[in-house]
């Protein structure tokens, strides 16, 4: 076999491993949000997502511990092991006897590394789905925060004359962007909150108005989120010729 040919071949080979690895990994996690915050589980799962989020974030041993692990040893019963994967991935990918040799470590080590990487993507995937207020909750209450709080030309409040329908398709988008945004950054410090509020506090905050997160009994937590809004700058609304309602 010529070079190039044998250089495929082992492109191939490893990619079925990171292929399968990646596909078991996620197998894993699923089988690990049951027990920890899905169906399995008891009570709220929001402590548990948060705490697992949080330690993996930070390295926390005892939080990585109790991940899905990896073992092809051999050591439980019909568990995958070593020569069994390279023996399925070698038919796949038409291995003769000695590639399979030669190849013996490299092969484990792709799929154990695919394994663990789209396990542990899922796991953080999971956590955060499960954090992650109801953004629709949040939009619909930034909107009414900021027609509540904004005027007209005459100083009559938006929100006598306006509502969600009247936002520009291009105004809401930009509001949906910063709050996702805002969200994803912050999402550890937003777990518990009511959507609502989130979208209230956070008109209001980054607006500097004289409530939002700081004054809402969260200590550092309220701190942090009114930082993290002041980043965003403010916002207004105005209404443009064609009677719908605009951000600047």
């Amino acid at each position: 076999m010529d070079y190039e040919a044998k250089e495929a071949k082992w492109n191939r080979t490893l990619a079925i491993a990171k292929a399968r690895g990646a596909e078991d990994g996620i197998g894993a996690a699923g089988w690990w949000e049951q027990d920890a915050i899905g169906g399995r589980s008891s009570g709220d799962p929001r402590p548990t997502a948060l705490r697992v989020l949080t330690g993996m974030e930070e390295g926390d041993p005892e939080v990585l511990d109790a991940l899905p692990a990896l073992d092809l040893s051999g050591e439980w019963a019909d568990s995958l092991t070593g020569p069994g994967l390279v023996e399925e991935i070698g038919d796949e990918a038409g291995l003769d006897e000695q590639e399979r040799i030669d190849w013996f470590s490299e092969i484990c080590d792709a799929y154990e590394t695919a394994f663990c990487e789209a396990s542990a993507d899922e796991i953080q995937r999971m956590c955060i789905a499960t954090l992650e207020p109801g953004v629709e909750e949040v939009i619909d209450a930034y909107v009414e925060c900021a027609l509540w709080s904004s005027t007209d030309e005459d100083d009559v409040p938006l929100e006598e004359d306006y509502g969600y329908k009247d936002i520009a398709p291009q105004a809401l988008a930009s509001m949906r962007e910063d709050i996702a945004a805002f969200i994803a950054s912050e999402l550890a410090d937003l777990a518990f909150l009511d959507p609502a509020q989130i979208g209230h506090d956070f008109w209001l905050t980054r607006n500097g108005h004289g409530a939002g997160f700081w004054d809402r009994g969260l200590g550092d937590r309220g701190k942090r989120l009114t930082n993290a809004a002041h980043v965003y700058g403010e916002s207004d609304l105005y209404v443009g010729d064609d009677g719908r309602v605009y951000v600047v």
